[in-house]
């Protein structure tokens, strides 16, 4: 059923013409709320715009409803020396690698001390994946400020299409 939800997600333009939106699956890692404070963010524009998302922690995600999605968000925050989460994030993006050429897909994470130079890196690993950057990777600096909370609005707005 939820599947079937994705697809039927129609917004009627101003003009009464039906123009389908994109279907956005977010998964994320939180180790302290940041990242998880920037995934609700994105989830309150989505619902603002009245758009379709499957939005979930990735432990116990649902693996099917997620690859559904027309866009994959994927959410952490920088761990150890500015990595991407490696118990929960880069173990299901390394199970979807099949499925990322050509998918568009949306990062965004926070960190605390190291600048957030593990987005650059992650940006080119996604890329390097064959994975289409859809909208411009959004991090902060600990917990999501006015300017992220506005830069994954506005990412939410351009990936709902």
């Amino acid at each position: 059923i939820l599947i079937l939800y994705f697809f039927s997600c129609i917004l009627k333009t101003s003009r009464g013409r039906e123009t389908a939106m994109n279907t956005i699956g977010l998964v994320y890692f939180s180790n302290t709320g940041n990242t998880k404070a920037l995934a609700e963010a994105f989830r309150s524009a989505v619902e603002a715009k009245g758009g379709s998302l499957y939005f979930s922690e990735a432990a116990g995600m649902d693996k099917a409803a997620f690859s559904a999605a027309d866009v994959w968000a994927f959410g952490s925050p920088a761990s150890g020396t500015e990595e991407v989460n490696d118990t929960e994030i880069l173990p299901l993006i390394e199970e979807l690698k099949d499925r990322l050429k050509g998918k568009k897909v949306f990062l965004f994470g926070s960190y605390g001390w190291g600048g957030g130079a593990f987005m650059d890196a992650w940006r080119l690993d996604m890329e390097g994946r064959g994975a289409v950057i859809a909208a411009e990777p959004v991090t902060c600096l600990e917990a999501p400020d006015a300017e992220a909370e506005d830069a994954m609005r506005k990412a939410a707005e351009a990936l709902l299409g």
